[in-house]
């Protein structure tokens, strides 16, 4: 038996059932739609691309504090009291003691070498700084704060290496 057609004064669903969705649905409110799949699927895109933009955004500078080694030359030799990730070639800038004033210089060598009596038997880094300056007038052993260059946090298309 061939099922009936659909008429246009019967409603397609029957009268209970109608009835039953109106009163299940009383009072409320529909926040949510179903959104578009292209939609949905680009929204987690255009986020991932802000806060990869906004790390982009962000600079760090490494500080480091060291200690004067003398050198009868215009170079400057500090002792460094962890590793360093310096390289030659690169620009820093550096201040004695607590001055704000900072001179700037330039990265010749990074070696190894021995600490200070108190820590016997481990190699300190030691780093040779040209200065661009006049040569600084500190006794040995004089602390100094030694930052580096500002570098983007992440980075993309900056990735050359100072030249030396």
């Amino acid at each position: 038996m061939r099922p009936e057609p659909i008429q246009k004064d019967r409603p397609f669903f029957r009268p209970e059932a109608e009835e039953h969705r109106l009163y299940r649905h009383l009072g409320e409110i529909v926040l949510f739609r179903p959104l578009a799949t292209r939609l949905v699927s680009l929204l987690p895109l255009a986020a991932l691309g802000l806060v990869g933009f906004g790390l982009m955004q962000i600079e760090l500078q490494t500080k480091y504090e060291a200690v004067t080694d003398p050198t009868p030359s215009q170079e400057m030799r500090l002792i460094l009291a962890e590793p360093t990730q310096l390289i030659p070639g690169e620009k820093v800038e550096w201040a004695l003691g607590d001055t704000p004033d900072r001179r700037s210089a330039t990265v010749l060598r990074v070696e190894t070498g021995p600490c200070a009596p108190d820590r016997a038997g481990q190699p300190c880094p030691r780093v040779v700084l040209q200065n661009d300056g006049a040569p600084p007038n500190a006794a040995p052993n004089t602390r100094v704060r030694l930052w580096t260059q500002p570098k983007p946090f992440l980075r993309m298309f900056n990735d050359t290496p100072p030249s030396s």
